[in-house]
């Protein structure tokens, strides 16, 4: 999670959605950003959005990227479990649901890091987009009047932070891995209306 005074903007950075490429941006654009606060059970930069932190700072503009499980399942498998014991994406999958609590690692819930019960404690929630630096400079820039540029840090960046695996939605997907993500994600799928991809942009 990663505050810019400059901006007074807070981003919420959940696994596998370019976060680490929109961190980049605001960082490149302002060099005293820094992290407030880390969950000890996430690595990296994540952290779970709070009450205490939304209250604190009410004047800012908190905002996070959320991403289609199916494909964010397959890229957390890709990125970090593919050439593991040499594990295949089904099976991967089914170990997971053998795990008690899977709330944030290794598989992500992404509505924990942003709602409390109901209530969401960010003021916009992105769709991880192939273009999301399009919608992020529309948001901040046109909506808001911010001086920041997304596209031009996220253009040079986002191509290889993150990955982008469209092309092998079929090598990869089977009834069986559809079904399975389903059960992993299914508050997600439901809360947030995702249905399976034909292509990173659904």
């Amino acid at each position: 999670m990663i505050l810019s005074k400059k901006y007074k903007m807070l981003f919420v950075h959940i696994p596998r959605t370019a976060g680490l490429a929109i961190t980049y941006a605001i960082q490149q654009q302002d060099e005293v950003s820094k992290y407030i606060t880390r969950e000890a059970k996430l690595p990296g930069p994540h952290a779970v959005m709070t009450k205490e932190i939304s209250e604190k700072y009410k004047d800012y503009i908190k905002f996070s990227v959320i991403r289609n499980p199916w494909m964010s399942c397959l890229s957390t498998y890709l990125r970090f479990y593919m050439l593991k014991d040499g594990m295949l994406f089904k099976d991967w999958l089914y170990s997971l649901l053998d795990i008690d609590s899977r709330e944030f690692y290794p598989f992500p819930e992404q509505r924990p890091f942003l709602y409390n019960g109901d209530t969401c404690l960010v003021d916009f929630i992105f769709r991880y987009k192939e273009n999301i630096q399009v919608d992020l400079d529309a948001y901040f820039i046109g909506k808001h009047k911010l001086d920041i540029n997304f596209s031009e840090t996220l253009y040079n960046r986002q191509p290889n932070s993150n990955g982008c695996y469209k092309h092998l939605i079929n090598e990869y997907y089977t009834d069986t891995e559809k079904t399975l993500v389903y059960e992993l994600c299914k508050e997600d799928i439901e809360f947030f209306n995702w249905k399976f991809p034909e292509n990173e942009n659904e």
